[in-house]
């Protein structure tokens, strides 16, 4: 699915239309005025990122913070960017100066916290989800990171109590997903998919970053990261419905065609007002981004995923036998339509 981060910037993975996180401009808090230098340096660094060219992103970063030292949207691409080439010690001094340029921006200080956590500094990961709290109290990404890393620092102390609590919350989360998602679905749509399973377990790494959900079709599998445990079950229902249209074609393959249409169906999922929303409404960075997208228009959805799945696999087809383009042309057939693009299988469908 698409992974972004808010209105400030994109990422670009698999189950998510990004996997890279930088900012744009819009409606950002940022105080400096930053020259247009600075700023055409840093897009720049932005399409590095996308092309997962850490190297020259880092270089382009430091360019622009170097025209603008206090550049703060420079210096929290460039944390990113150094957390995606996991060099953690380096990511975290930019997002520590990022938060200080910009101390109330709940992402910054969330996204610091979690490569805290990713280095194993526990306290002080906890500590910048609290504060990302007290800024963002919607944000789910900040609560579920909170919610995992005490119990990561809980099971240093009391490992077998600590895995316990885990499961429990990883089952009572996973059912009450899947009941969100069946009921959203239409009657009977799956009936179909009985032998699916569905878990929360490692899943396969694109772009620097594991997949939030993947499909196999081998083992009629579905697998949610275990770092969505923690999360919200409507967000983990959102993945599962967008998951549920690949199993529903039962067959190996995927598709430009087929991606579109389960974006599609978990944007309107995000979308509807459902009985177990709460107020104040679960934000979601991912699926926030994907329901703007839709609520543009349905094409501006379909145009992102067609332009992030060809970037991610150049080879995909366009369509696959259980997604056909929605019209054919009266010059030919839909197998002729099919047969054109060599059909490629997939072990994980994401």
């Amino acid at each position: 699915m698409i992974y972004h981060k808010s209105k400030k910037g994109e990422k670009l993975t698999s189950i998510y239309l990004t996997n890279y996180s930088y900012r744009n401009n819009t409606g950002n808090s940022f105080k400096a005025k930053i020259s247009r230098q600075a700023d055409a340096i840093k897009e720049r660094g932005n399409e590095y990122l996308k092309m997962n060219e850490f190297d020259k992103a880092i270089e382009c970063y430091e360019r622009a913070i170097k025209i603008s030292p206090e550049f703060a949207e420079a210096y929290f691409n460039l944390g990113k960017a150094y957390k995606l080439k996991k060099n953690l010690p380096q990511a975290i001094k930019a997002l520590e100066q990022a938060k200080k340029l910009d101390s109330d921006d709940a992402e910054t200080i969330t996204t610091l916290g979690e490569t805290y956590k990713a280095n194993g500094q526990y306290s002080q990961a906890i500590s910048n989800f609290e504060q990302a709290l007290a800024v963002d109290k919607t944000s789910d990404y900040a609560k579920r990171n909170l919610e995992e890393t005490k119990n990561i620092q809980y099971s240093i102390f009391n490992p077998q109590q600590a895995l316990a609590q885990k499961k429990a919350q990883a089952q009572k989360n996973l059912n009450d997903a899947i009941s969100i998602a069946k009921n959203y679905l239409p009657e009977g749509y799956m009936k179909d998919l009985a032998d699916v399973s569905v878990v929360f377990d490692t899943t396969n790494e694109m772009g620097g970053r594991s997949n939030i959900a993947q499909y196999e079709h081998a083992k009629r599998k579905i697998t949610v990261t275990g770092d969505y445990i923690w999360a919200n079950p409507k967000i983990v229902g959102a993945y599962l419905v967008h998951e549920f249209v690949h199993a529903k074609d039962n067959d190996p393959y995927t598709s430009i065609t087929e991606e579109q249409d389960a974006y599609e169906q978990a944007a309107k999922f995000w979308l509807t007002k459902l009985p177990t929303d709460t107020e104040p409404p679960v934000k979601d960075p991912e699926m926030d981004y994907v329901g703007e997208l839709y609520n543009s228009s349905p094409n501006v959805l379909k145009d992102r995923v067609a332009e992030i799945y060809k970037l991610r696999d150049p080879s995909i087809s366009r369509t696959s036998p259980n997604h056909p383009p929605r019209t054919v042309s009266a010059s030919a057939s839909l197998s002729e339509d099919i047969e054109a693009e060599s059909l490629r299988s997939y072990d994980v469908i994401a």
